[in-house]
């Protein structure tokens, strides 16, 4: 009897402490709502290159403009994998439908690459010499980031 009571408070115990924690939170990631400053402990690489107020705001325009660019061929690139997914899982499989999608795909990525050379570029224009170095030399660590993040380098800079 004792050990059922105890077993049933270890579990309850179990539960709550389990459902108490963040959701989806890895170490070193914001939660829902918050933000980066850059003068805070997460200040990435904003702090680093000692933006202006002024290159702040300038790239903050060349970021929304990327991005601007490159929704309608990210959403386009989600379309095409759901029909490659389809068009491989199906009892009908064309190989040459789906090399055409493996091409498409291959295009639009493409050209997201050369967005982002474009933009790494205009926001290079803006800095100083100083900052440049700085800019350059935090290029190479982008190599080590998962695939997902290597063309966002400075992707904690938030403007206030």
């Amino acid at each position: 009897m004792i050990t059922g009571i105890a077993v049933v408070i270890f579990t309850a115990g179990f539960i709550f402490t389990t459902n108490a924690q963040p959701v989806g939170q890895g170490l070193n990631k914001p939660y829902a709502g918050q933000r980066f400053k850059q003068d805070g402990p997460m200040a990435g690489n904003c702090a680093l290159l000692q933006l202006t107020e002024e290159q702040q705001s300038k790239m903050a325009t060349l970021r929304l403009n990327l991005t601007e660019k490159n929704l309608p061929l990210r959403n386009q690139l989600g379309e095409l994998r759901a029909k490659k997914i389809s068009l491989q899982t199906g009892d009908n499989q064309d190989l040459k439908a789906i090399s055409k999608i493996i091409d498409e795909m291959s295009a639009i990525q493409a050209k997201i690459m050369k967005n982002a050379a474009e933009h790494r570029l205009e926001v290079r224009s803006l800095l100083t010499a100083e900052q440049k170095v700085m800019f350059d030399a935090r290029q190479d660590r982008s190599k080590m980031r998962p695939a997902n993040r290597a063309n966002r380098p400075f992707r904690n800079c938030r403007m206030q």
